[in-house]
Order: structure tokens, then C-alpha cells, then sequence
């Protein structure tokens, strides 16, 4: 094949009606394949490349605990590690004299500079956000990035669900009386999850893991989400909404994990969580732009809906913020996420992209320009 030939094919999709487009086309020696989905790199290397981690030592040994970076040793060239808590200034420096082809990155990695660099290919990016790291240039240019994708999803849904039983059972106003007021008994309110009838804005990943976590307790799920098809609700027994109103006021429990886009923001109305019965929750771990915070506030100021939120537009959340000290209001700091025990399933999730990346396989969770725009 030429340098410059490129190929457009098909592929049908399982479990749906619909056809993916993909683009192949080969650079050198270098064939790439895309779409909005996935991004394959089919590169025949010379040589395995060199690996920077360029993450503190303290979270090195979270996300890639001795027994990864031993997998990982074992699959590249040479593996250096940096710290930047302790050489942030030489970060350039460093780039310029290791000419890393793969960067693993984090929490605290320096900015990567736009400048040229030949050997850099690829930036495996153990968390979330990555604009802080990976100037969108970057990805322009053709470096392929990839974040955490849904190494976390299980985390996250565990965290939901211990926030829905929280705001069921009430347990800050308990946890408020007992320490802060020195009460007993403040409500005899508390309610079961069992039984319960469930909705889910948005059904992504994590949505899929919080339904497996629910499913014991027996609840009846719905979801209003408009992208995904009606054979992934059906594989996961969730009944389809048309709509957010329908959503709302056929649930007890609102479960938010829409993703953040102009279609989305502030589509959650204060009319919405209006339609939930006077003792209903509404348990936000997904994004807070999603929701009319102000509309939100006043609800919760009311005292009938059991609200949860890990998630703020605000962050850190201010000490006068009118949610603090509302007894039917939750408020986790952000860490739904992973949590200490388990970065490690990043880090998992990363060694098998750089795996794949060696191999020339399609690589998971890659961050294409759209995903870059979008994700918070």
C-alpha cells in the first residue's frame, strides 16, 4: 500500500441496527484506523519504546504497584520514572534528554510543552481529565492519548449506591443529630431501597455497574437515555424512557450520570425534581452541570427530597455553600472515584493499553478530539 493510501469500510454493529464508519490509512509505516469509538495503531516498531511515569512516587505505588511496573518493565525498552513533586523543573529537561515514546501520566504531571517531539507516540493517562496534561494540539497533531475509561465505572456505581441507601435511610440526619446536636432519634422517616422504583439519566458504564449492584434489592429500573439502544436496556432489564419528564415522574429515586453536553447542561429543571414524590431522592455522582443548581438548592432548603451529590458546579465546595448542614442533603467531597485500594485497577487498565499498543491493537478509552471538547 502507498504512503498516502487510505480505505473507508464498515463495520455493523452486534448488538444494534447501525453502521460504523471507520477511515484506515498508512503514514510511513504506520497504518491508523478511526472512529469516533476506538483508534487502532498498527505500528511496526523497531524497537520497544522507553516509558516515562511521570507520576509521584506515592501515587506510582497506587496506580502501579511493584507487580505492574514489573509487567510493565518487562513489555518496553527501558522504564525511567519522574517524579514531580521532586524534579518539576526539569520536566522539559527530561523530555528533551529520554525522548520517551510513551508517557504514563496522572495527577500532577507537568503539562506536556507542543514542541516537537519525534519519538513521542503515545500518552497513556492513568485518571480522568486530561486537559490539564495534554495540550489538545497534541491530539491534532496525532498523538494518541487514552485515559481510565471504565476501569472505574465499578467504584463510581458502588459509591452511588451508598449514597442512595445513605439518603433512604437517613443517614445525615442522623450522623447530624447524634454528633452535632447531641440528639437521639430525629425522624422515624428512614426508608428500605427494596422494592424501590429506580431512574437513570444516562446509561453508560457506570450506570450498567450500579444496576448490577441494585439487582438484589429488587427494584423496578427505568432510563432515559436517547443514544443508547434498546437492546442494552433490555440486556440489563432496564425499561426505556422518552423522555426526562416520563422519567421523573415515574421514579422514586433519581440516579444522575448524564455526561455534561450542550444538549444535556441544566436539562435536570427545578419542575423536574418537582415530579419526584415528597419523599424521593435524587443522588447526583455523574456531572453537576447537568442540573439547575439553584433550582436544586431550593428544593433541598424545602426538606422533602432526599438529596446525595458528590459532584458541585463549585469545587472545593465554599464553607458558606447553602448545601452544607441540611439535614436531607448528602455531600461527599468528589471521590466517588477510585478509591485508595483500588487505583490499581487503572493502573491494570493502562499496562493492557500499552500491551495493545505494542501488539498494534485497538486501544481502549482513547481520547479522540470529540471526547477532548467534551469531558470534564
Amino acid at each position: 500500500m502507498p504512503d498516502n493510501a487510505c480505505t473507508i469500510f464498515f463495520r455493523k454493529e452486534c448488538d444494534s441496527s447501525h453502521y460504523d464508519k471507520f477511515i484506515s490509512f498508512t503514514v510511513g509505516s504506520r497504518t491508523y484506523t478511526d472512529t469516533l469509538a476506538s483508534w487502532s495503531l498498527m505500528s511496526r516498531h523497531d524497537s520497544k519504546p522507553r516509558v516515562l511515569v511521570a507520576i509521584t512516587e506515592e501515587r506510582r505505588q497506587g496506580f502501579l504497584p511493584n507487580d505492574l511496573l514489573n509487567r510493565l518493565n518487562d513489555l518496553v525498552e527501558d522504564v525511567r520514572m519522574y517524579d514531580p513533586e521532586l524534579r518539576y523543573d526539569n520536566w522539559e529537561k527530561e523530555l528533551a534528554d529520554y525522548e520517551p515514546g510513551v508517557i504514563v501520566s496522572g495527577w500532577g504531571t507537568p503539562r506536556i510543552p507542543v514542541w516537537p517531539q519525534p519519538k513521542l507516540d503515545y500518552v497513556c493517562h492513568l485518571t480522568g481529565e486530561v486537559r490539564n496534561t495534554i495540550p489538545r494540539e497534541l491530539i491534532e497533531r496525532g498523538l494518541m492519548v487514552t485515559n481510565w475509561g471504565t476501569s472505574i465505572s465499578r467504584t463510581v456505581a458502588e459509591c452511588t449506591l451508598m449514597l442512595t441507601l445513605c439518603a433512604l435511610r437517613r443517614v445525615t440526619q442522623f450522623a447530624l443529630g447524634m454528633h452535632v446536636e447531641k440528639q437521639w432519634k430525629t425522624t422515624d422517616s428512614a426508608a428500605s431501597l427494596f422494592g424501590r422504583r429506580i431512574g437513570i439519566h444516562g446509561f453508560g458504564n457506570i450506570a450498567r455497574e450500579y444496576v448490577k449492584l441494585a439487582k438484589p434489592f429488587g427494584c423496578s429500573v427505568s432510563s432515559y437515555d436517547p443514544y443508547v439502544s434498546d437492546s442494552v436496556l433490555r440486556q440489563h432489564g432496564v425499561q426505556r424512557c422518552n423522555s426526562l419528564e416520563e422519567l421523573f415522574s415515574t421514579s422514586q429515586i433519581i440516579i444522575e450520570l448524564a455526561a455534561n453536553t450542550e444538549e444535556t447542561r441544566r436539562s435536570v429543571t427545578g419542575e423536574l425534581l418537582r415530579m419526584l414524590p415528597p419523599d424521593g431522592v435524587f443522588v447526583n455522582t455523574g456531572r453537576s452541570a447537568v442540573v439547575d443548581t439553584e433550582a436544586l438548592v431550593e428544593i433541598a432548603r424545602e426538606g422533602n427530597l432526599q438529596v446525595a451529590l458528590d459532584v458541585f458546579d463549585e469545587e472545593p465546595l465554599s464553607a458558606d455553600n447553602p448545601l452544607r448542614g441540611l439535614h436531607n442533603v448528602t455531600l461527599l467531597p468528589h471521590i466517588a472515584g477510585p478509591t485508595t485500594d483500588r487505583l490499581r485497577d487503572c493502573g491494570e487498565a493502562a499496562v493492557r493499553n500499552i500491551t495493545k499498543y505494542i501488539h498494534g491493537e485497538p486501544l481502549d478509552a482513547v481520547i479522540t478530539l470529540d471526547v477532548y471538547d467534551r469531558i470534564s
